[in-house]
């Protein structure tokens, strides 16, 4: 099936283009194709998809120097987030590059520090607490749909100072049509292009039709943050809209209205689309291992009695926390990657021209046997030895790595383990027919079909 020789139980003997044509059903089940392309074990694989020259990259020091931009001759952006910026905008943290790239996460790293994350955690304690309020004993939920509903809310109040997040359904909508985007790399450029700006695409039209909104939500929230502006103490830690709105040293705010906007967006979407997919795979696995949430409940009780857990209790935590890292090794929300090269190059002795899409990922990565002991079993257990395990040390990368390695990273592992704590001191989430839900490559990794649930409460928990 691979236009470089043989990859395990995938060749094909049409050659050239019809190859690539031949390689289009790739995409119907991407996840699965990326691992067998890790397990070719041969560094950097040609693996071209329709009209693409693309090739994979599988060890991790290769990875690594790929997403640290140290690969001559690839940047460290490419057709992929461009295609993400009609979506986040052009001067989004995750689509900007070089100096602008450094800039921005210079100027947006106070709202990152490890005591903002302490400011932050008793919200999404407390904003758990108030989306559970609404769960019955015995209720059957559509699990992603009450993590996003629960994520953003916790994104909207912790990183923009809201009550609530208001304009859900708009975000929510944005989400899913942006998420076309991921199939359009398919399509030759100027098709795709013309595609968009005809809107002959339903999902364009729902996209724009959504943007359109999120946008005056911006403007207002914008508006109503300048109306209600007070000098900010210095002993009061910065959220991010206090950081993206304060005036720079010489007095005049260092990003213009688009840029701000975008950076709203970006974070709003960031903050809740990747921790509601790890909180809804996290579910899953419990309900897959029983034995497995059995102990994570006895953790809870007894480092948290009948109190709701705090940023305190993190430290305290050590088995919930192994079930998040053990949920983001073998189901990671951000679980591909891609840069271009921009000029003829070689990575692990494999050619690459210009215009190569060069992908990883650390879905596959992660459940290598070449790194992991057992790599396709659930078992938190490997994170809680003398040393993390082999593979953790290079083949474990769920935020990414170097300067492009998520800024938020510490903030969305507290986020994951306060609110499986919150929830499991009172509730035992029961996904229903767990061993069926199977993950489909969008933007994220997502279950391939809705996960619905049964909430049950838990006897010890009180009325």
């Amino acid at each position: 099936m691979w236009s470089n020789g043989p990859v395990r139980g995938v060749t094909s003997p049409i050659p050239g283009i019809w190859r690539r044509v031949v390689n289009l059903r790739a995409l119907a089940d991407l996840p699965s194709t990326l691992h067998r392309l890790q397990g070719a074990g041969s560094g950097t694989v040609r693996a071209d998809v329709g009209p693409y020259p693309v090739a994979y990259v599988s060890r991790p020091e290769s990875v690594r120097a790929l997403l640290d931009g140290d690969v001559p001759g690839i940047a460290e952006r490419g057709r992929f987030f461009e295609e993400v910026s009609r979506v986040l905008g052009p001067s989004s943290l995750v689509t900007c590059s070089g100096a602008e790239h450094r800039r921005l996460r210079k100027l947006l790293a106070p709202a990152f520090r490890p005591e903002q994350v302490g400011a932050y955690a008793q919200t999404m304690v407390t904003a758990t607490s108030d989306a559970q309020r609404r769960w019955s004993d015995g209720a059957e939920v559509v699990l992603g749909t009450e993590m996003a509903h629960l994520t953003l809310d916790v994104a909207a109040r912790a990183l923009l100072g809201l009550e609530a997040a208001e304009e859900l359904d708009a975000f929510t909508a944005v989400l899913e049509a942006g998420t076309s985007v991921f199939y359009r790399l398919v399509l030759p450029r100027r098709l795709s292009d013309r595609l968009w700006a005809t809107r002959l695409s339903p999902a364009n039209r729902r996209l724009v039709a959504a943007q359109a909104r999120v946008d005056a939500f911006v403007v207002a929230l914008l508006s109503t943050r300048a109306a209600r502006a007070a000098p900010r103490s210095p002993a009061r830690p910065a959220n991010l809209l206090d950081v993206l709105v304060a005036p720079g040293p010489d007095g005049r705010a260092p990003l213009g209205p688009e840029e701000i906007r975008d950076q709203v967006v970006t974070f709003l979407f960031a903050g809740h689309e990747t921790t509601a997919q790890a909180l809804t795979w996290a579910f899953v696995q419990l309900s897959r291992h029983p034995a497995v949430e059995e102990q994570l409940v006895r953790e809870l009780d007894d480092v948290l009695g009948p109190r709701p857990p705090t940023q305190a209790d993190l430290a305290g935590l050590r088995y919930t926390r192994a079930v998040v890292r053990e949920t983001l090794r073998l189901f990671p929300p951000a679980w591909f990657s891609s840069r271009e090269a921009v000029a003829p190059t070689t990575l692990d002795g494999c050619p690459l021209g210009r215009g190569t899409l060069v992908v990883t990922s650390a879905f596959a990565l992660q459940r290598d046997p070449a790194h992991w002991s057992d790599p396709e079993r659930f078992d938190p257990a490997r994170w809680l030895g003398e040393s993390a395990p082999a593979g953790a040390d290079g083949a474990y990368l769920p935020f990414g790595h170097g300067r492009r390695n998520c800024i938020g990273s510490h903030v969305a592992m507290t986020e994951l383990v306060l609110v499986l704590a919150t929830t499991l001191r009172h509730w035992s989430v029961r996904v229903c027919e767990p061993e069926r839900v199977r993950p489909r490559a969008t933007v994220t990794l997502r279950p391939r079909r809705p996960v619905r649930a049964r909430v049950v409460r838990r006897p010890s928990s009180g009325a």
